[in-house]
């Protein structure tokens, strides 16, 4: 899996939408993209999933506001692609830096 870009710079109250595109088919067999920060991440919520909705655009996620508690604070976060049967087909990883 290649994230692009690989670190992402926000200020407390700033979201992210993460939008997953394919190359070589692999949306044929990624039926869930699950995105896992610490316990103690820029988020509210900890997890977050997207299920392949069967459109041109398979997998989108908007993570909501960074918290205020997260301002100052670099952290590393994984993305996980699973198939049908809930195995994982690939994982990468990223950043995420909030500033104030």
């Amino acid at each position: 899996m290649v994230v692009n870009p690989e670190q992402i710079n926000l200020r407390a109250g700033e979201g992210i939408e993460w939008d997953f595109r394919y190359l070589g088919g692999a949306d044929a067999i990624v039926e869930e993209v699950v995105i896992e920060f610490p316990k103690a991440g820029a988020f509210s919520k900890a997890t977050f999933k997207s299920h392949k909705p069967g459109s041109a655009r398979p997998h989108r996620q908007i993570s909501g506001p960074a918290t205020d508690d997260a301002a100052g604070k670099r952290v590393d976060y994984l993305i996980r692609c699973m198939n049908l049967f809930k195995r994982e087909v690939t994982q990468g990883r990223a950043t995420v830096i909030v500033s104030s």
